[in-house]
């Protein structure tokens, strides 16, 4: 769980570290643990979390590069929505926004969470300004004598192909409740609709949402025996922990799902056999320890890959030096 104040201040983190006034989306989601679905949970949209940052957004650089003026209110981006359906007739989708649209369509994907979802909110706080959507009619073709024929021969062919399907259905339900103990007799001739008799009620589904899926991140190649890439996350740094762990003197006895990860010694003197017991946590980098909020009084070693937090607290073991040191076999 994570507190407004430690998003706002996650945030400042990843703008002094890529030294800019201005911080886009995929710079925070390449330099922070927390995911940027949780910041705007918490704080609304990206261009809100900047501003409570004391940030700018890349969207003020895009409104002079592009030319398109900056809307004074949110209802000034749902009419020009509004405005683009009445001209167009169709739901306005990103690439209609980009090309006719007179703001630009970031701030549309900054304040929803889709044009659909703005575009849905436009016209329920406009509805005397949005036009219903049009269904294409089909084209009325001149009826004759010929096509009378041909219309009243499929309708008789199509009568008759029901009435046989819902006589063998009525056939077989008959059958069904025969075998059944306790079940209803009906009466000869008695017509029985066989979608009413089966069907109790039909609830209304809800379908996930699909997401698209993120690519892959990895280290620098660093071919440190089994390990072809450098860790990219807290897991990676765990596996490369358990690789060196008895070379660096740790022994470990347990890992945990709650903080800290890790319990086990490690050695202080080889020669006389002197053992410490240590809680150990790790960390991509030793930054986040502070993100997520652990109590430093709880751990005694935090291991991580990249230590970049100059008035850390623990003792840190920064695992990209260690291996230096170490064999590659």
């Amino acid at each position: 769980m994570y507190t407004r104040e430690q998003i706002i201040d996650e945030i400042k983190r990843v703008a002094k570290k890529i030294g800019g006034k201005f911080l886009k989306q995929t710079d925070f989601e390449t330099h922070s643990t927390i995911p940027l679905s949780t910041l705007k949970f918490y704080l609304g949209s990206w261009k809100r979390a900047l501003d409570e940052a004391g940030l700018k957004s890349m969207l003020v650089l895009e409104s002079v590069s592009t030319g398109k003026p900056e809307p004074k209110s949110d209802d000034d981006l749902l009419l020009d929505l509004v405005r683009l359906h009445e001209d167009s007739g169709e739901v306005p989708t990103l690439a209609m926004i980009k090309t006719k649209g007179k703001y630009r369509d970031r701030l549309y994907t900054a304040k929803w969470k889709s044009i659909n979802e703005a575009f849905l909110m436009a016209r329920e706080k406009f509805p005397k300004k949005a036009k219903p959507i049009q269904i294409q009619k089909e084209k009325l073709v001149p009826e004759t004598d010929k096509n009378k024929k041909e219309k009243a021969k499929s309708e008789t062919a199509m009568e008759q192909t029901v009435s046989e399907e819902s006589a063998l259905e009525i056939e077989r339900l008959e059958k069904m409740d025969s075998g059944k103990s306790g079940s209803v007799k009906r009466n000869p001739g008695e017509k029985v609709n066989p979608v009413e008799e089966k069907i109790k009620f039909i609830p209304t589904t809800i379908k996930p949402k699909k997401t698209k899926e993120k690519p892959r991140v990895s280290g620098e190649p660093i071919r440190f025996r089994g390990l072809r890439f450098a860790p990219a996350s807290k897991q990676g740094v765990i596996y490369l922990f358990g690789l060196i762990s008895s070379e660096l003197g740790f022994i470990v006895e347990s890992f945990t799902t709650e903080y800290p990860d890790c319990e086990g010694r490690r050695c202080l003197d080889p020669g006389q056999n002197r053992w410490e017991q240590v809680k150990i946590q790790f960390e991509y980098k030793s930054s986040h320890f502070k993100a997520r909020g652990h109590d430093e009084n709880l751990c005694d070693i935090l291991v991580c890959w990249v230590h970049d937090w100059e008035k850390c607290p623990l003792e840190v073991l920064e695992l990209c030096s260690t291996v230096k040191h170490l064999d590659n076999n």
